[in-house]
């Protein structure tokens, strides 16, 4: 009877246990500063001298109140349109990125409108460092809605560095279109 009994509290305990694990899968923190990497912080936190083509705008968002946006009517002669994080003296330190190196998962979420580029290059820079890059196709995703994409990236280990989102001007890669980006997060796998 001792066995019954003690098997019985051994399997509802096992059960209990098993209810708290699945609840307790918090989600992953992001290292990157989301007021900023969510355009929260507006322009304060980013730079671009592609005025034309990235704007923080509130005409959209996935979340909070703006999100970045590029369009692009037709594709210049200039080779890259960019827009980067701030990770000079001037921007508080919790908009630089610092990271060990390692394996990382890039989380964002992106609203294509019907006509957009090809694709968007999101590159990890140290100053007087090789650019680190990962490219987003959107080939394959739906238009007209908040699509959640990521992609895994190897960095190496970056010391007050930035994030630079950039679309090619060729119509390979990148093209004519608008899109919108925010929400951007950086997990450790």
């Amino acid at each position: 009877m001792k066995s019954i009994f003690f098997i019985l509290t051994l399997i509802v305990a096992t059960f209990n246990f098993h209810d708290c694990q699945a609840q307790a899968d918090p989600e992953v923190e992001s290292i990157l500063n989301q007021k900023n990497f969510g355009f929260e912080s507006r322009m304060s936190g980013w730079w671009t001298k592609d005025k034309q083509y990235w704007s923080i705008t509130d005409e959209k968002s996935a979340s909070g109140k703006v999100s970045c946006k590029f369009t692009c009517d037709a594709i210049p002669e200039q080779q890259n349109m960019k827009i980067e994080s701030k990770n000079n003296h001037k921007v508080d330190d919790s908009f630089k990125i610092n990271v060990e190196e390692g394996e990382y998962k890039i989380r964002l979420k992106v609203f294509l409108e019907e006509q957009h580029p090809k694709s968007l290059h999101l590159s990890f820079v140290e100053p007087n460092k090789a650019w680190l890059q990962s490219i987003i196709k959107f080939r394959k995703l739906e238009t007209g809605k908040w699509i959640d994409v990521e992609t895994k990236i190897k960095l190496t280990n970056i010391v007050n560095g930035k994030m630079v989102l950039m679309v090619p001007s060729n119509v390979t890669h990148g093209g004519e279109g608008t899109f919108y980006v925010d929400d951007i997060r950086l997990e450790k796998i």
